[in-house]
């Protein structure tokens, strides 16, 4: 894990759940160009995959 990607998941983990699916909205639709409207409620209340998703797009992101 590089030293962006620690600092990512420092700052993810200090985040509530409203904060992480706000950010997961917006994220998806800047990297994507979609809303993740295809998510279930199951997975937007669930922390940790919202984190590991968005760890996810920001490595798509900076790949770009």
């Amino acid at each position: 894990m590089t030293n962006e990607q620690r600092n990512n998941a420092n700052i993810l983990a200090q985040m509530g759940l409203p904060e992480l699916q706000s950010l997961l909205w917006d994220l998806y639709k800047d990297v994507r160009g979609v809303r993740p409207r295809h998510l279930t409620v199951e997975f937007m209340n669930d922390a940790e995959k919202i984190k590991e998703l968005v760890l996810r797009l920001l490595e798509e992101l900076k790949n770009d």
